[in-house]
């Protein structure tokens, strides 16, 4: 192990070239089948574990390059199953083993870490993450929420967050949730987590007993004491249950947990109004004593997906980390929740140090959808495969159908109109001119994308002259419906920056649909301030 501490971790463009420093107990215990080589209850192995248990709370670093906690519980103590391929053939086989060190992994337990605690924008410069927390909102205090493609391994991964907090924090409460048992147990996250469990009492220093709780849906680390003839529980007294949400939004309501797992999001019907009636209980003042983690896959959309997307493209208005959307086609000015794509860690196209073969693994997933929709009578099988082994959020979302209309592409652009909000934002450019004969004036639409009206708070355009735009034609208005807010600007120098802001705004009308709200503006700077006036 001190031999692979000198060497080099990570080039400077964050690559990774000897990833296994952060795994040297699963690879000790792989080869020689323990942990620790002193006898139990010595000195030696009193430290050992110490050490062992300081960084399953607090990460590991070697050479300043750091992974947290919980991904050092993953790696280590943690076995799952993994897909081992076959040399010369396309088939493979699964076996009982340690996990690798993938970069996407990297990406996730970094980005819970910083959504709960946060973290100095330097600090996380060096990080060199795939992914991108909004840079306005590194402070912490933020649950989360995850897509993913399928196969990424997530109900592992937050097994073991769930046993590292079981086994490191007293009284900690961890609670699983899904709208069915039948993604909890005995397969689900709850069911890895016994396993881990169990691993941890065999093999390890940090046995924990079970006495008065062991079941298949709660687990809690006590044990009997008698003081005074009586017996009473004592012990560490963290805990770890699963619940069921289906038909009782209220199944988590006032439980105060330090982690609360709701899996398979897009199975979840209810997702917003159990959201809700957890939050409180995790929320003191500005600060979150617990952290909500929501996560589903694409493929398992169905009376959730709803929920789930809206909350997945709106993170901030659930107290949700925000990051950069830099998946979804032209959305780098918008912010969702954490994406796992389909191209990252995908079986095949990843080293041994775990860095991802992006752009291998994109020509490969193009492909394997080339052959499915030549080869397919209808495209309800090309849909389910991009939701299930989605490139981008947008697919992940996709409602399946077996229509002949293009549901991969309308979709996409429905994200689109609900993400950038355009059904608030877009109205009709035109061009006002007055009609000679009757003096009236006339706004004649662009119907050739000629005009180019300035619609973004942050001007990225040269020509400042824009255009009207009309959300809303007037129909025999009133007197007095329409008020107009005009803000002007001084000086008619053409270098100028600041821009006259025009706004009609419509109030009530009896019979009508739609009241105070902003039916017409104009944002631009003329030549001269007079033309403008």
């Amino acid at each position: 192990m001190e031999v692979l501490k000198k060497d080099k971790v990570r080039t400077k463009d964050g690559k990774w070239i000897n990833s296994n420093v952060f795994r040297q107990e699963a690879l000790r215990f792989t080869k020689y089948g323990y942990f620790c080589s002193d006898y139990w209850g010595t000195a030696g192995w009193i430290d050992y574990w110490e050490e062992q248990l300081n960084r399953c709370k607090n990460g590991f670093e070697v050479q300043g390059h750091r992974i947290t906690g919980h991904h050092y519980m993953y790696l280590n103590f943690c076995q799952i199953q993994v897909v081992e391929m076959l040399e010369g053939k396309k088939a493979s086989r699964k076996r009982t083993t340690f996990p690798d060190f993938w970069d996407g992994d990297y990406d996730y337990f970094w980005s819970l870490e910083i959504a709960r605690n946060g973290i100095e924008k330097d600090e996380l410069e060096k990080l060199n993450l795939g992914v991108t927390p909004h840079p306005d909102f590194l402070m912490g205090g933020f649950h989360m929420i995850v897509g993913k493609s399928r196969r990424k391994g997530y109900s592992y991964k937050n097994g073991a967050i769930s046993a590292n907090y079981y086994n490191t924090e007293r009284r900690a409460q961890v609670i699983i949730g899904a709208s069915e048992k039948k993604f909890l147990y005995p397969k689900g996250t709850m069911g890895m987590t016994s396993d881990y469990l169990n691993f941890i009492n065999e093999f390890t220093g940090w046995r924990k007993s079970r006495d008065y709780v062991d079941k298949q849906d709660h687990r809690k680390a006590s044990f009997k004491k008698k003081i005074n003839g009586v017996d009473i529980e004592a012990g560490y007294q963290s805990e770890v249950f699963a619940l069921t949400f289906k038909d009782n939004s209220d199944a988590a309501r006032g439980k105060d947990g330090i982690l609360v797992l709701l899996e398979e999001a897009g199975a979840f019907p209810n997702l917003k109004d159990s959201f809700a009636a957890i939050k409180p209980a995790l929320t003191a003042g500005k600060y979150i004593t617990g952290q909500i983690i929501i996560f589903g896959t694409g493929g398992d959309m169905e009376a959730g997906t709803v929920d789930f997307a809206d909350m997945f493209y709106n993170p901030l208005a659930y107290g949700i980390m925000p990051f950069v959307n830099t998946w979804d086609d032209n959305a780098e000015d918008t912010v969702c929740g954490f994406f796992h794509p389909v191209t990252k860690n995908l079986e095949g196209f990843y080293d041994l140090q775990g860095n991802s073969n992006i752009e291998e693994a994109l020509e490969f997933e193009n492909g394997r959808r080339k052959v499915i929709l030549e080869s397919s009578s209808n495209t309800t099988a090309y849909q389910q495969h991009c939701q299930e082994f989605a490139l981008k959020p947008s697919e992940a979302f996709l409602t399946v159908s077996t229509n002949d209309f293009p549901i991969v592409e309308l979709r996409a652009q429905l994200n689109r109109v609900i993400r950038e909000k355009l059904m608030l934002i877009k109205g009709t450019p035109v061009t006002l001119r007055r009609n000679p004969d009757s003096g009236k004036i006339i706004a004649e639409p662009d119907l050739v994308n000629k005009l180019n009206p300035i619609i973004h708070y942050k001007v990225k355009q040269k020509d400042l002259m824009s255009c009207p735009i009309i959300f809303e034609f007037p129909s025999n208005p009133p007197k007095g419906l329409y008020k107009i807010g005009y803000d002007p600007y001084r000086q008619d120098q053409t270098t100028g920056v600041s821009l006259a802001a025009v706004y009609v705004y419509k109030t009530v009308q009896r019979g009508n649909s739609t009241r105070n709200i902003i039916v017409a503006q104009y944002v631009g700077r003329p030549q001269t301030s007079d033309s403008c006036n």
